[in-house]
């Protein structure tokens, strides 16, 4: 069973508060913003020109705000228009009042609450064309691959950038993203994809991806594996509903499956580290696609 909206919050409140790949994003933004916009940006304008970005499942904006600073003050000009789609009413609101808090001076909004399924489909959005889009970390909740790739490359002014958030392939969380889908039953969780799945799309779809960089992060899940399951923490049961996209993984699996599932994550998506804790690897590649001319 998938988590539910209710559980999926508790879990990624679980995940957020034990994770460093939030902070990761951020710190690589502040160093590397400027080289990647000077090797993949190529939109001409004049310097009274809006720059227009849309950011995709922007949920509460602790990572989207420092990305659009970063972008800013990056790009050199005095003004930026920034859409915000997010079905999250909540996490809309957290975002209006980080942005309150910490205001982004010349940035002005447009809070857009409703998925991007929607949002692509309104009169509202149409022809809405965009200098930069992001899409960090939410691709997974957008609906077919292939049509969301194709929608969002054609929402770019030519010469913008396309910047997709993923999970690296083959190893950590990407290789038991790419496990789980051949041991769970279709649901979210086949819609999880790694920077393999999207790099292929992207080839079918004759998307040149510019740019590939790989952001670390590491994250120790050694409550996952070190004890039995039945005597797992509550922290440990919500890390595994995250990590599975499942609800109550622990109580509900076969028997069989859960114990597969544990031995798979604690020998192949993990190393040890110094202490011997077990470090999931849960880099992000970030993805750069420009719209050429």
């Amino acid at each position: 069973m998938a988590l539910s909206t209710h559980k999926y919050h508790e879990a990624h409140s679980v995940y957020r508060r034990l994770t460093n790949r939030e902070k990761t994003l951020i710190e690589w933004f502040h160093g590397n913003t400027q080289s990647l916009l000077d090797n993949a940006f190529a939109v001409s304008m004049s310097q009274d020109t809006d720059v227009k970005v849309l950011s995709v499942g922007a949920g509460d904006g602790h990572v989207e705000r420092p990305i659009f600073s970063c972008l800013r003050d990056s790009l050199g000009y005095s003004k930026m228009n920034a859409t915000i789609v997010e079905p999250e009413a909540s996490s809309i609101q957290r975002f209006q009042d980080l942005v309150a808090k910490e205001p982004l001076h010349g940035v002005n909004f447009d809070w857009r609450c409703q998925t991007f399924q929607k949002y692509d489909k309104s009169e509202e959005a149409m022809g809405d064309k965009f200098h930069i889009i992001a899409c960090m970390g939410s691709l997974y909740y957008l609906g077919d691959l292939n049509e969301v790739l194709k929608n969002l490359y054609s929402r770019l002014e030519d010469g913008g950038i396309l910047l997709l958030g993923v999970a690296q392939g083959g190893i950590g969380f990407g290789k038991l993203v790419q496990y789980l889908q051949t041991k769970l039953d279709n649901g979210a969780c086949a819609e999880r994809y790694s920077s393999w799945e999207v790099q292929d799309a992207c080839k079918n779809l004759n998307m040149a991806v510019s740019q590939t960089y790989i952001i670390e992060a590491y994250l120790d899940i050694s409550m996952c594996l070190d004890k039995p399951p039945d005597q797992l923490s509550q922290d440990a049961l919500a890390m595994l509903d995250f990590i599975t996209y499942r609800e109550d993984f622990v109580r509900r699996a076969p028997p069989d499956l859960l114990g597969e599932v544990l031995r798979f994550l604690g020998s192949e998506c993990t190393e040890r580290g110094p202490a011997g804790e077990f470090l999931l690897d849960e880099s992000t590649a970030l993805l750069v696609i420009r719209r050429e001319g």
